[in-house]
């Protein structure tokens, strides 16, 4: 399911150079990879067989990662909906925003200044106003906050169709600079070896639509 909404559907802009990827990966390809993750990261419903084989299918795609997602989806479905209950349930789960990791605000005047760990912080509004001025929006929905890892990801899938890698390199440095807390967090909290696997394959796409 989609986490964006059309504001604007008349939006055409296509990329002043080309967005092809490094490692084997062309743009469509590597899009494609990204909605696979934002799905799987944004989704609060049980992964369902179909819909694990086209996981596994298309992340064991991407070069440079484990063997993990060379398995049988079926046992990829099983870890993930074990765990799934600890990423997607609102108050009592790790949460996926960018905020959350990151300093709230940057205004050394405002309480929260340095703070982290609060909800809708400077990197939510400017994803939100990133995503208006692409004629987007969050889907308020099914997601929290504009600045969840699924809003971000399927964002990028956005900008590797429809952007110049220049582009697509700023964004990841603004909003997808934070994986590696995330992942952390993940281990701490036991989400177990298919959730840090998935999102290591994220790192790697990330890496590999930035790599000049």
């Amino acid at each position: 399911m989609s986490q964006l909404t059309a504001l604007d559907t008349g939006f055409s802009q296509r990329p002043d150079e080309p967005t092809c990827t490094t490692g084997h990966l062309e743009a469509p390809e590597a899009a494609h990879a990204a909605r696979i993750l934002a799905g799987l990261f944004g989704s609060t419903e049980p992964l369902e067989e179909e819909e694990a084989r086209e996981v596994v299918e298309v992340l064991s795609g991407i070069p440079g990662g484990s063997d993990f997602f060379s398995a049988d989806a079926e046992g990829f479905r099983r870890a993930w909906n074990d765990k799934r209950h600890l990423y997607c349930n609102s108050q009592e789960s790790l949460s996926l925003e960018e905020s959350v990791y990151k300093s709230w605000t940057t205004d050394k005047s405002h309480p929260l200044a340095g703070k982290k760990g609060f909800s809708w912080g400077e990197p939510a509004v400017h994803m939100a106003e990133a995503l208006s001025g692409f004629g987007m929006a969050f889907d308020p929905e099914t997601m929290t906050s504009p600045d969840h890892l699924s809003v971000l990801l399927e964002f990028l899938a956005f900008l590797i169709e429809n952007r110049p890698r220049k582009e697509i390199a700023a964004f990841c440095a603004d909003h997808l600079d934070w994986l590696a807390d995330l992942k952390r967090e993940a281990r701490l909290n036991d989400l177990g070896t298919a959730f840090v696997e998935t999102l290591e394959t994220a790192e790697r796409l990330i890496t590999m639509v930035t790599s000049q």
